[in-house]
Protein backbone atom coordinates (compact mmCIF):
# COMPACT_ATOMS: atom_id res chain seq x y z
CA UNK A 1 0.00 0.00 0.00
CA UNK A 2 2.59 2.28 0.84
CA UNK A 3 4.07 2.02 -2.36
CA UNK A 4 0.90 2.78 -4.37
CA UNK A 5 0.53 5.80 -2.27
CA UNK A 6 3.78 7.28 -3.32
CA UNK A 7 3.16 7.08 -7.02
CA UNK A 8 -0.43 8.76 -6.12
CA UNK A 9 1.65 11.70 -4.51
CA UNK A 10 5.08 11.63 -6.85
CA UNK A 11 3.88 10.69 -10.24
CA UNK A 12 0.88 13.15 -11.19
CA UNK A 13 0.78 15.06 -14.33
CA UNK A 14 1.27 18.88 -13.49
CA UNK A 15 -2.00 21.28 -12.62
CA UNK A 16 -3.15 24.25 -14.63
CA UNK A 17 -0.30 27.28 -14.13
CA UNK A 18 -3.39 29.42 -13.40
CA UNK A 19 -3.93 27.75 -10.93
CA UNK A 20 -0.87 27.73 -9.31
CA UNK A 21 -0.85 31.71 -10.02
CA UNK A 22 -3.70 31.76 -8.01
CA UNK A 23 -2.43 30.26 -5.19
CA UNK A 24 0.82 32.27 -4.96
CA UNK A 25 -1.36 35.87 -5.28
CA UNK A 26 -3.42 34.59 -2.74
CA UNK A 27 -0.26 33.83 -0.62
CA UNK A 28 2.17 36.12 -1.64
CA UNK A 29 -0.26 39.09 -2.16
CA UNK A 30 -0.84 40.65 -5.53
CA UNK A 31 2.61 43.02 -5.15
CA UNK A 32 4.97 40.30 -4.53
CA UNK A 33 3.67 37.93 -7.18
CA UNK A 34 3.93 41.02 -9.73
CA UNK A 35 7.91 40.54 -8.85
CA UNK A 36 8.03 36.99 -9.40
CA UNK A 37 10.04 36.16 -13.07
CA UNK A 38 8.93 32.50 -13.50
CA UNK A 39 11.09 30.41 -15.86
CA UNK A 40 9.37 29.59 -19.44
CA UNK A 41 6.81 32.03 -18.46
CA UNK A 42 4.68 29.47 -16.00
CA UNK A 43 4.60 26.87 -18.88
CA UNK A 44 6.50 24.25 -17.42
CA UNK A 45 7.01 23.31 -13.60
CA UNK A 46 10.34 21.24 -12.86
CA UNK A 47 8.50 19.05 -10.62
CA UNK A 48 4.83 18.31 -9.87
CA UNK A 49 2.85 16.26 -6.93
CA UNK A 50 -0.15 15.80 -5.81
CA UNK A 51 0.05 18.69 -2.61
CA UNK A 52 1.66 21.12 -5.67
CA UNK A 53 4.57 21.97 -8.25
CA UNK A 54 7.71 23.87 -8.54
CA UNK A 55 8.91 26.62 -10.96
CA UNK A 56 12.43 28.24 -10.92
CA UNK A 57 11.91 31.67 -10.32
CA UNK A 58 13.52 34.77 -9.81
CA UNK A 59 12.23 37.63 -7.17
CA UNK A 60 12.73 41.13 -8.20
CA UNK A 61 13.64 42.96 -5.21
CA UNK A 62 14.35 46.08 -7.31
CA UNK A 63 15.41 47.24 -10.95
CA UNK A 64 19.39 45.93 -10.19
CA UNK A 65 19.49 42.64 -11.37
CA UNK A 66 22.39 42.21 -8.58
CA UNK A 67 20.04 42.37 -5.80
CA UNK A 68 17.15 40.00 -6.98
CA UNK A 69 17.15 36.52 -5.63
CA UNK A 70 16.76 33.51 -7.32
CA UNK A 71 15.21 29.67 -5.81
CA UNK A 72 11.98 27.69 -6.09
CA UNK A 73 8.29 28.63 -5.52
CA UNK A 74 6.15 25.88 -4.55
CA UNK A 75 2.45 26.04 -5.09
CA UNK A 76 -0.67 24.48 -3.85
CA UNK A 77 -2.66 22.32 -6.06
CA UNK A 78 -5.70 24.61 -4.50
CA UNK A 79 -7.20 21.55 -3.11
Amino acid sequence: YAKALVKLQDDVPPFDSDVAKEFLKNELGIAKFNRLKVEDNWEKPIASASIGQVYKATLVLNDDDEQDEEGLVLTGSGE
